[in-house]
């Protein structure tokens, strides 16, 4: 979901459409009940900032060449998610064909999540 190979090879990867991040959102919200607060596709902005920030703490963890626990936190990891933010709405928001691909994805996100969980087409 997160990259295109463009025709001589190379891959174009985009922010947050890694799979790593993309499960631990999906799974944080809706295989715990809570995807019911789900709003829309607009909720996944802070979620895929959040989600986005725990999966740079694990990696943080290996950076050592052995694991090193750190506890997840969002005070923690603030800077991180601050940067995310602004990265989704300085950027990605603000960039017509991102902000179109960025609203199909979160789209994506919410019917994935929504038969991860077993609901049906309406919150």
């Amino acid at each position: 979901m997160g990259k295109i190979q463009l025709p001589d090879g190379r891959d174009i990867c985009y922010p947050f459409e890694h799979d790593a991040i993309v499960n631990v959102v999906l799974d944080a919200i809706f295989l715990s009940g809570y995807g019911q607060y789900v709003q829309g596709p607009e909720s996944f902005d802070n979620l895929i900032a959040v989600g986005a920030a725990a999966v740079l703490c694990r990696l943080q963890e290996f950076t050592s060449g052995t694991r090193r626990s750190i506890i997840f936190s969002a005070a923690g990891y603030r800077t991180q998610y601050d940067g995310f933010i602004s990265l989704i709405n300085n950027t990605i928001k603000k960039t017509p064909h991102l902000l179109d691909r960025w609203t199909r994805f979160c789209g994506q996100m919410l019917a994935r999540g929504r038969l991860i969980a077993g609901m049906n087409g309406s919150l």
